[in-house]
């Protein structure tokens, strides 16, 4: 067997399924928590938002709202426009992206410690499941979608291999921007085609911000079958890495605030 036989057949072996007892502990964790219903949708839908209650962080969120902005004013000279939006006001590109936030304050310490957001990664990936990246986003009014796509571009098929744990630090809607899905897309075990995503008036998305930073207005399809989510501040998104999802361009006023814990196999670096 040749060198990149055996790291082949390494990872096939790091990636099966867990042991019975392991998988026995990781749903014991999930019904003591009461997230039998959350755990079912995904395996229905490919998604599941949990509800602020049963996040169980309702301190939690004002603090990673308010640090998250404290990060954008050190980094931008000025304090997010959390009503109106005009400190992210470009229209082809209005997401503030922060990353290494686990090394910016305790407070991400104890977003990623959340009990339930160990038990729902526990449940996809497994106990020895690896934290990827933490990082936010700080979105303003725009015209453009994000696109369709599986948080493993560059993985191949059979997914998943990583999953993702948002909280939702603004209220979710359809006019404030939020995270969309296409439900039961994780059963297809691949990345969405051209056509079946977000048609951008006949432009591919590079052509799209160009037109839009000159000024020009599109007409936005959506796919069919979008599921936008709408969720008030303090829930939790958890989705495995192969469910199609994007997100909505925010028309209202104001800013959507994120924070992004993206998690994978313990065979792939970080």
């Amino acid at each position: 067997m040749n060198q990149r036989s055996k790291v082949t057949q390494a990872a096939l072996d790091m990636s099966r399924a867990p042991s019975a007892a392991a998988a026995q502990q990781a749903f014991a964790e999930i019904k003591a928590l009461g997230l039998e219903p959350h755990v079912a949708e995904i395996e229905s839908l490919g998604y599941t938002v949990i509800p602020p209650e049963r996040v169980g962080a309702p301190k939690l969120v004002p603090e990673l709202l308010r640090r998250m902005c404290e990060i954008s004013k050190e980094a931008r000279g000025q304090w997010p426009d959390l009503q109106n939006g005009t400190t992210h006001a470009d229209a082809a590109d209005p997401i503030e992206r922060q990353s290494f936030l686990l090394a910016k304050g305790r407070v991400f310490e104890q977003a990623l410690m959340n009990p339930v957001v160990q038990a729902m990664v526990a449940y996809l990936l497994g106990k020895d499941a690896v934290l990827s990246t933490c990082g936010g986003r700080i979105k303003g009014p725009g015209a453009l979608p994000l696109m369709l796509h599986t948080d493993q571009t560059f993985h191949p098929a059979p997914l998943p291999l990583v999953c993702n744990a948002t909280y939702l630090l603004t209220d979710y809607t359809l006019e404030n921007g939020a995270l969309c899905f296409i439900p039961g897309s994780h059963r297809l075990q691949r990345h969405p085609l051209p056509e079946e995503n977000f048609h951008l008036d006949g432009l591919d998305r590079v052509q799209a911000v160009a037109a839009v930073a000159q000024g020009r207005q599109l007409r936005i399809r959506n796919p069919p079958d979008l599921a936008v989510v709408e969720a008030p501040a303090g829930s939790l998104a958890v989705w495995p890495g192969n469910t199609w999802h994007g997100a909505v361009p925010r028309s209202a006023p104001g800013l959507r605030v994120n924070l992004i814990l993206y998690f994978c196999n313990k065979w792939l670096r970080p």
